[in-house]
């Protein structure tokens, strides 16, 4: 699974890029800052079988937001923010599924917001994750493997 592992990067950058026409930068894993976030969620099903996960900041999710929407940021509502971050994550779980043996399927995406959550994967364990900073703000990649013997961990 290293191969799609180390594919995150270029994928991300070139999805924030070409999409939303802005640069994400690979940085150090932050550590949490207490500010509302969100994540997205997509699921993939077929000869593998894992999640790839998005977690950004609400003021990026606004701007993600912004942009999809034609809006200003602050005039872009919680649910056009779920809606960018949801489709964000899907264009990233398809891209990270083209890589994978087929069959494979894509899930809908799912979106989780607030302050002080996490967010589990039941049978999945993390196999690579990716910090980037976006306009100053946190954006990470998360991707996970179903893991057989039933361990769960984010």
């Amino acid at each position: 699974m290293q191969v799609v592992v180390k594919d995150v990067c270029p994928l991300t950058e070139s999805i924030w890029r070409s999409v939303l026409g802005l640069d994400v930068s690979r940085v150090e894993e932050r550590p949490k800052s207490g500010q509302r976030t969100l994540t997205g969620c997509v699921q993939i099903t077929g000869t593998w079988e894992g999640a790839v996960t998005l977690d950004c900041s609400a003021a990026l999710a606004r701007r993600v937001a912004g942009i999809m929407f034609g809006v200003t940021p602050e005039a872009a509502a919680s649910d056009e923010m779920k809606d960018a971050l949801g489709e964000m994550t899907n264009m990233t779980g398809g891209n990270i599924k083209n890589l994978l043996p087929s069959p494979s399927l894509l899930s809908l995406p799912s979106v989780t917001e607030g302050l002080d959550y996490t967010v589990s994967v039941p049978g999945g364990r993390l196999i690579g994750q990716v910090a980037f900073d976006c306009l100053g703000e946190p954006l990470r990649v998360s991707l996970l493997e179903r893991d057989d013997e039933g361990r769960s961990e984010r």
